[in-house]
């Protein structure tokens, strides 16, 4: 646990600067500067791009990932694993770039007319969006398997957020027009790629075409796994951003600028899980390897508690203060935010209780289990969102999102539990899920005092007070107790 520990710490760090910096994007930047259609389209297009980029992708950072450990102990054959990857995914992106444009017009028919008219200019924007997104994830698979993941989540969440607020202060003052400023808006994730590479050539990478892999003793075994997985992929990026593209397709762009907003709030608790996934990913991979099942159940349950912890004491934090965010954000948002942060929220949360599910299955030779899993809730998604849209509106959106995390994860830990006894689940959990709940009651009577800034600050030290001390003091996470006794020391 030691490098887990340590890069994701690292990584954790680096999301949470980030997680700022978005704050200051999203919350301040965006809905004050652009109007809700121009914020709406930029949200759109991020939401298509991550799930459009995972077609040309074929499934190859899961391939790096998985089999690393098999090729790593000669630098022919490593080299042979990641040229078949970059052939593979220049093979994709060359067939995407084909379909894009032959059914530009059939993706743009299902857009209501006052959004067709707005986001068709910018629709040619997806494809570099895609482009670049899709290289990013196939370099960054070969940092995660040397275990560093740092540098490339600070890339991913720090400088591309510092050059997007760069780009959207050219707008503001005026020295670009719109067009421009989403031509530089996309850039951005190009020039994110190139710094990427470049610190991949300083882990020797390697540069160059060697197709050997198709001979090798172990690709019989990669391409059953690369179909799976890539279904898979498909059909988890259909999960988690067809929200946004039906609810700009059947809402509008307007109410989609409010929905990203909740969606981004709400996500900011999952933030700690990110970091962890990253790095566990090659350990849960080489562990299958070893089969080492008590090193995947000490891993998994570890981690499952500490990302618990974190994810209960930042959704307390959220939901306590939300009346005092909302202040923060133009009143043209205000309407049905809250509610749009409850549901995801809560879907957010009990997909950080399950722990590492999905990582294990991934990695596992039962991975073929996810295409199924995955595609049922792919179309479990789509239906949910498409009835609740039409029903309720934004609302609708964020209760599908929360229901598809609930059975998804569900199905997952049941699948864990009847085939390995896995699960990650513990009475130190159940407690902290039980103080938390016993946090939010308790701040439904606390009155407001002052300001938006007075009542936040002070409702976020009682509340913090109230969720922490009873944690700490009966040693629920050790990991949790180990740190703060660090800082202390530090701070004497």
């Amino acid at each position: 646990m030691g490098v887990v520990k340590r890069q994701s710490f690292k990584a954790a760090v680096v999301n949470y600067a980030g997680t700022l910096l978005g704050i200051i994007t999203l919350f301040f930047l965006f809905p004050r500067i652009l109007t809700q259609e121009q914020f709406g389209v930029t949200r759109l297009l991020v939401a298509m791009m991550a799930v459009l980029m995972q077609f040309p992708l074929l499934a190859m950072p899961n391939t790096i990932i998985k089999f690393y450990p098999d090729v790593s102990k000669k630098r022919e054959d490593e080299g042979a694993l990641l040229s078949f990857a970059n052939f593979s995914v220049a093979c994709g992106l060359v067939f995407f770039c084909f379909l894009f444009f032959i059914f530009k017009t059939q993706v743009l028919h299902y857009f209501r007319q006052e959004s067709n008219l707005f986001f068709a200019p910018y629709y040619v924007l997806v494809l570099p969006l895609v482009v670049f997104s899709a290289l990013y994830a196939n370099f960054e698979a070969f940092c995660m398997t040397r275990l560093r993941i740092s540098v490339p989540t600070f890339i991913k969440e720090l400088f591309v957020r510092l050059l997007t607020i760069v780009v959207i202060a050219l707008y503001y003052f005026e020295w670009v027009s719109f067009d421009t400023f989403m031509l530089l808006f996309v850039s951005v994730y190009g020039i994110a790629l190139i710094a990427l590479i470049i610190y991949t050539a300083a882990l020797k990478y390697p540069f160059h075409w060697n197709l050997s892999l198709i001979k090798h003793p172990i690709f019989p075994s990669i391409k059953p796994y690369m179909f799976y997985v890539y279904i898979s992929a498909i059909s988890i990026m259909i999960i988690a951003g067809m929200d946004q593209i039906l609810l700009g397709s059947m809402v509008g762009l307007k109410l989609l600028g409010t929905y990203a907003l909740g969606f981004f709030m709400a996500t900011m608790i999952q933030i700690p899980f990110r970091s962890i996934v990253q790095i566990t990913y090659p350990i849960f991979s080489e562990a299958w390897q070893q089969n080492d099942i008590e090193r995947i159940k000490k891993v998994n349950k570890d981690s499952a508690l500490n990302i618990l912890f974190i994810g209960s004491l930042l959704f307390v934090l959220l939901w306590a203060n939300i009346n005092n965010i909302i202040q923060l954000l133009p009143e043209e948002y205000h309407e049905n935010l809250a509610l749009i942060v409850l549901w995801i929220g809560l879907g957010k949360l009990f997909d950080m209780s399950t722990g590492l599910n999905e990582q294990i299955i991934l990695t596992s030779p039962y991975y073929r289990i996810t295409v199924i899993l995955v595609l049922v809730q792919a179309i479990a998604t789509i239906l949910l969102n498409y009835f609740l849209i039409a029903v309720y509106g934004v609302i609708g959106a964020a209760i599908a999102t929360c229901l598809t995390l609930f059975f998804y994860n569900l199905s997952k830990s049941l699948f864990l539990w009847f085939q390995f006894r896995l699960q990650p689940y513990s009475w130190n959990g159940l407690i902290v899920f039980l103080i938390a709940a016993a946090t939010l009651v308790i701040n439904y009577f606390i009155p407001s005092i002052g300001t938006w800034l007075v009542d936040g600050i002070i409702r976020t030290v009682i509340v913090s007070i109230l969720f922490l001390a009873p944690v700490l003091y009966f040693h629920l996470s050790p990991d949790v107790n180990d740190f703060l006794k660090k800082v202390l020391i530090r701070f004497r």
